[in-house]
């Protein structure tokens, strides 16, 4: 695999976090909030993939490829800021230590 430079992380993206505070009356508040926005490259899926996630019982919508710096946890999600709207959910990251980047398998957040 070829060293990636920063120049192709071309795409914004914003890391959410969801964060439980309590209130004044001591119940628990979940609030989503924006803890970072960074760049990313937006990788194709393989036909590989697909299926292994199917077959797994999930599904993978998406591989986007991050600097090492950026913190982004399994329990994330990710906002894509370039006017799509799209918000993918983090299945795993996946280091990447030769490129400097890691890997982040996701699929399309479904509002239930």
């Amino acid at each position: 695999m070829a060293k990636i430079s920063r120049g192709r992380l071309s795409t914004p993206i914003g890391v959410v976090r969801k964060i439980t505070t309590r209130t004044n009356t001591g119940a628990v508040k979940s609030t989503n909030s924006v803890m970072s926005q960074t760049w990313c490259e937006l990788l194709p899926i393989s036909t590989r993939d697909f299926v292994e996630g199917h077959a797994a019982g999930s599904s993978v919508d998406a591989k986007i490829l991050v600097d090492m710096a950026t913190d982004i946890k399994a329990s994330d999600e990710i906002q894509v800021l370039d006017g799509s709207g799209f918000v993918y959910e983090v299945l795993g990251v996946m280091p990447v230590p030769k490129d400097n980047k890691k890997i982040v398998v996701c699929r399309t957040k479904t509002n239930s």
